[in-house]
């Protein structure tokens, strides 16, 4: 089952960090968000299904469970300390939208 990256970024604003990604998964779109914030109640990860006119979420997980944990203040912030949130997110999506 594989995917193709549309578009990527990492970001630092607000005080956080952030993943984005859209992607195709068996012709259908799909929007990964990561964000480390400071505080772990502003925190999150989730991946959303484009529905045509707006995007709907599959899956959400709390701050507590995000596993990216470096500070907003801190330098050079990639994509790979994104990756076990990606991976996790992916998984669920996944298994939802090929059901």
């Amino acid at each position: 089952m594989a995917t193709k990256t549309i578009s990527k970024s990492v970001f630092n604003a607000d005080q956080s960090w952030f993943y984005n990604e859209i992607l195709s998964l068996e012709g259908k779109k799909l929007r990964i968000e990561v964000r480390r914030n400071a505080y772990e109640m502003q925190s999150h990860a989730k991946v959303e299904l484009w529905g045509g006119t707006e995007w709907n979420q599959l899956y959400w997980l709390p701050g507590c469970q995000v596993k990216m944990k470096r500070s907003y203040v801190e330098k050079g912030i990639t994509e790979a300390d994104f990756a076990d949130d990606r991976k996790e997110l992916l998984r669920v999506a996944k298994a939802l939208v090929t059901e």
